[in-house]
């Protein structure tokens, strides 16, 4: 196995250096971190890309350096790994995004890009060498979440991919980095947890339910002919929760489920853009139930078709369920892959689109 190390500034390769061994830790929040152990000092600098490459000549993980160190003073060399999507762990101030609804949200994060890490006018921190290729267009009522206008990129690229599928893929190739954005076609994979393939099995299940919102909504002001500012009006309306996990705003039906309320105030424009404020709010209800368990790569579990944001269904205690993997950790001591599914709240996602058409 080979690591190729490309400058940061240039993707020019630095070094090719063989590795013993490695420990590469993925999740979707894009906070882990894997290492490689080499038996030479590398010539390689923090930010520095690494591409690992098997023994059929396949890259198999691309990372960026985060540190390297021999601090056992040994002659073995640890290269500790960033995930790629680090890339962009930056925050920016929030440009245009109402593109999401009028052209999609691949087009909104293509010119995020664009604009903060590709040509921002700053030749020192431009990446130039990004080139950009936007496949689909999903047109979502959804503004970006930001703190007085300013949200973190990479934070936003894991919530793209765990909550509307929008993937964003990495190739190397003639000294240029494409970013390939689309929302990518993703069969579940059934799993079970009690054939041969998957073993220590775990299942964690803490419920904290939102069940009623109170919501303000507000039309933003404008001003009319003579420049007089034109008050918006506010509406209040509440949303419940029942017992099929869809949501309701009779508050009267039998069906509404027990648990927590909240309040949201949400200025918008139009009724779609605040919906889309209410689906996002319910359906963060089932965040807190996890899977583990390791599994081992095999014509029924393709190791093609494990990667951070695939549905799954899985068989549980409680039944099958909707999910989707959040977290991978793979090493060169085994052939097992350390599988973290959460997110179940995928079912309670796609009850809620039906309420939002």
């Amino acid at each position: 196995m080979v690591a190729y190390i490309l400058d940061s500034m240039d993707l020019s390769i630095k070094d090719i250096i063989q590795f013993n061994s490695y420990t590469l830790n993925e999740d979707i929040d894009y906070t882990n971190k894997g290492s490689l152990e080499a038996s030479r000092q590398p010539n390689i600098t923090d930010d520095d890309f690494v591409l690992l490459k098997n023994d059929d000549n396949q890259v198999f993980f691309i990372g960026i350096c985060d540190t390297c160190d021999n601090g056992s003073q040994t002659m073995s060399y640890t290269i500790n790994l960033r995930q790629k999507e680090t890339l962009f762990d930056r925050k920016i101030f929030c440009g245009n995004d109402g593109i999401i609804a009028s052209q999609g949200i691949e087009d909104f994060i293509a010119g995020e890009i664009m604009e903060n890490f590709i040509s921002s006018g700053d030749e020192m921190t431009d990446k130039g060498f990004i080139q950009i290729l936007v496949e689909t267009h999903t047109k979502l009522a959804k503004r970006v979440d930001t703190d007085n206008g300013i949200y973190n990129m990479k934070t936003f690229l894991g919530n793209c991919k765990q909550y509307y599928g929008i993937f964003t893929d990495f190739e190397f190739s003639g000294g240029n980095l494409l970013i390939r954005i689309y929302k990518k076609v993703n069969t579940p994979m059934n799993i079970a947890t009690d054939v041969s393939d998957i073993t220590d099995y775990n299942e964690t299940y803490e419920v904290t339910v939102l069940s009623k919102l109170k919501v303000k909504w507000k039309i933003p002001d404008t001003e009319d002919e003579e420049g007089n500012t034109v008050i918006g009006p506010i509406h209040e309306r509440n949303f419940f929760l029942l017992a099929d996990r869809t949501i309701s705003e009779n508050k009267n039906d039998p069906n509404r489920a027990k648990g927590s309320i909240d309040s949201l105030y949400v200025e918008t424009e139009t009724e779609q853009e605040m919906l889309q404020a209410v689906y996002d709010a319910f359906a963060s209800n089932s965040y807190n139930h996890k899977i583990t368990f390791n599994i081992i790569p095999s014509k029924l579990y393709p190791v093609e078709e494990l990667y951070l944001g695939k549905q799954c269904k899985v068989r549980t205690k409680a039944g099958i369920r909707k999910s989707m993997i959040t977290g991978l950790m793979r090493s060169s001591s085994s052939n097992l892959y350390q599988v973290v599914l959460g997110n179940l709240q995928v079912t309670l996602i796609e009850k809620l689109r039906r309420f939002e058409k």
